[in-house]
């Protein structure tokens, strides 16, 4: 699904009892949000990123692990602890 302003959400849904992913306990599911659309990259920690779906909230991808030589999965909360995606510029 394209959103009008040409956004790429997309869903993982489980049954919040053991979870899609082992960083969160009883995740009922994965949110990634392609910012760009279609356009490239199409990278995690660049313009996908992830959220988790609990039974009452959704909550940033835990890890701690937004840098370039990482997947890019904690990048969503680096972002918002920071502000900034300076994470790109650091080798």
């Amino acid at each position: 699904m394209w959103m009008r302003d040409n956004y790429n959400p997309g869903y993982t849904k489980s049954e919040c009892s053991g979870g899609v992913d082992s960083a969160v306990k009883n995740s009922c599911g994965i949110i990634w949000l392609d910012v760009n659309g279609k356009k490239a990259p199409n990278t995690f920690g660049k313009d996908v990123f992830i959220f988790h779906i609990l039974k009452d909230e959704i909550v940033l991808h835990p890890y701690n692990d937004c840098n370039l030589n990482s997947e890019g999965w904690g990048c969503s909360s680096y972002i918002i602890r920071n502000g900034n995606m300076k994470y790109l510029h650091k080798k």
